[in-house]
């Protein structure tokens, strides 16, 4: 049957309104083929749905009714690319399909590559479909890890390293919590791409509460500033040497273009000196610094050609001069930076995770190991290693089909990156609302536990307002949720956070993998 769907195009956007909130599984940026079915009357048209692979079963056979002022023949198929989800699904009308399967748009390369990337994620996240480990097998690979002998510890500190990852719930505390999360190894790609190109890595790093990032970042700082102090002690000089021999007529902008255009630059970057403070981020004072030291030694090289005067030849001395005390801050930045970054590295859970399968795999650990504890026989040496490097494997590959998962659905997907008993399953969904025009973001946090079932909370934060929402598969658990709502009060009052609107639900089952994905967080993984 005809399910009671109306799409309406305007300017090539085909938008579906659903009067009936009936829900049609699609994540925004995927392309989808439809057939046109029958051409009902004028204008409106009859389209099947052609599941894409891994959405069978919510959209196999969908039938939608459609009026558009598009031109289409029944036994067409058409492309849609997903653009925006919600109370409406957003399609834009991308082309009719040829017999090749071919979209006959000028888009049509665009929409090539998009469909070979979606493809090949949906073909990687096949193969890790049996890699997702529940809170049961994250307690017993960290029980694994505690057995590694401590001389093997002492020898390869990659593998101490391990002691740290997947902490008892008991130690968790919202900050840590937080920390686990950033250095699970979901998101280790897109921090990396942030800290190299841009000062927002590095502002998001100063939100996390680590000390040991936030003492490199105040190095980091301290350092920048004595370079910028000592550029702007020499920059009232040179700015008037700069002027002097603008204003003498011997270097005349006719006859000198080429100086002239080359003492503009350097003016300009030693003005940008003087607004440096404590505010003004490392990178832009490195950049600065960087550029000012390029552009000085071109200048040098055009007064060679030049006859000389005495302003010229100050000006070449001071020139020197900064270049020769560039280089030592510049030199220190580099080096903070890189700090940074590999402290960074270094501190996730999919590096520190490599790095130890690596050693693992080497000759000499089972060697090691033939004189330890764990050594009653060469077989079980083996074994251990063995076991010790699956387990390595199998939380690689949890890591790598949450960072599948994210990249598919444009959100962040992650798992609870910690050891509690209690918890049998559970996950954390982190989504920005891209589409209202009031900015907002929502956590949800889905947990399944041994003694009271399955909880979905979902939190959203909207202008500075909270609105939380709890779910219980059964009553007695919303209860207990509802005998907690003051205490849960009280810990947002006293953190200075506006709870606006609270929320218990009672569902009947709760199903994890619904997570609505048409908010999800941009990330490059």
């Amino acid at each position: 049957m005809i399910e009671n769907y109306v799409i309406i195009t305007n300017n090539l956007q085909v938008t579906t309104e659903r009067p009936d909130l009936k829900l049609l599984d699609f994540r925004v940026g995927q392309i989808i083929s439809a057939d046109v079915m029958d051409i009902i009357e004028s204008g409106m048209v009859a389209l099947q749905i052609i599941p894409p692979i891994a959405k069978r079963e919510s959209v196999q056979g969908k039938l939608i009714a459609a009026h558009t002022d598009i031109h289409l023949s029944e036994g067409d198929r058409i492309s849609l690319k997903v653009i925006g989800t919600g109370k409406e699904i957003k399609f834009k009308f991308l082309g009719i399909e040829n017999k090749e399967n071919k979209i006959t748009d000028e888009d049509s390369t665009e929409n090539v590559a998009v469909n070979t990337l979606l493809d090949k994620l949906e073909k990687k996240l096949a193969t890790l479909s049996n890699s997702k480990l529940n809170a049961s097998d994250l307690h017993e690979i960290k029980q694994l890890f505690s057995k590694i002998p401590d001389n093997l510890k002492t020898i390869y500190p990659e593998l101490k390293s391990l002691e740290r990852l997947l902490p008892q719930i008991e130690q968790i505390s919202p900050h840590s919590l937080k920390i686990q999360v950033d250095d699970s190894g979901i998101l280790l790609e897109t921090k990396l791409k942030n800290l190299l190109t841009s000062d927002e890595g590095l502002i998001k790093l100063l939100e996390t509460p680590n000390e040991l990032i936030t003492q490199r970042l105040n190095d980091l700082t301290n350092v920048a500033m004595k370079a910028a102090t000592s550029f702007k002690e020499d920059t009232p000089k040179l700015l008037n040497i700069i002027e002097s021999l603008k204003l003498d007529q011997t270097y005349n902008p006719k006859d000198n273009v080429s100086l002239y255009i080359a003492l503009d630059k350097i003016e300009e970057l030693l003005h940008q000196t003087i607004s440096f403070d404590i505010n003004t981020p490392p990178s832009k004072i490195q950049e600065t610094i960087e550029e000012l030291t390029v552009q000085a030694r071109e200048l040098l090289t055009l007064i060679k050609h030049h006859d000389r005067s005495e302003r010229l030849d100050e000006l070449e001395r001071n020139l020197s001069a900064i270049i020769q005390k560039a280089d030592k801050p510049l030199v220190e930045l580099n080096e903070k930076r890189a700090d940074i970054i590999k402290h960074v590295i270094d501190s996730d859970m999919k590096v520190v995770l490599l790095k130890a399968r690596n050693i693992l795999k080497s000759d000499e650990v089972v060697e090691l190991l033939k004189h330890t504890d764990i050594a009653t026989s060469h077989t079980i040496t083996i074994s251990f290693a063995h076991t010790l490097t699956h387990s390595i494997d199998k939380l690689i590959n949890n890591i790598e089909y949450y960072q599948t998962l994210s990249r598919m659905h444009d959100m962040v997907f992650t798992f609870l990156p910690f050891s509690w008993k209690e918890l049998k399953d559970g996950e954390l969904i982190f989504k920005k609302n891209k589409y209202h025009t009031k900015r907002s973001y929502t956590c949800d946090i889905n947990l399944d536990l041994l003694s009271i079932g399955k909880v979905s909370i979902s939190i959203t934060v909207m202008e500075g307002e909270f609105f939380v929402t709890f779910k219980a598969e059964t009553a007695k658990t919303k209860e207990l949720i509802g005998l907690a709502k003051e205490e849960l009060e009280r810990g947002f009052a006293s953190a200075g956070l506006k709870l606006k609107a609270f929320n218990i639900g009672l569902e009947e089952k709760i199903d994890f993998s619904k997570a609505r994905v048409e908010k999800g967080l941009d990330i490059v993984a």
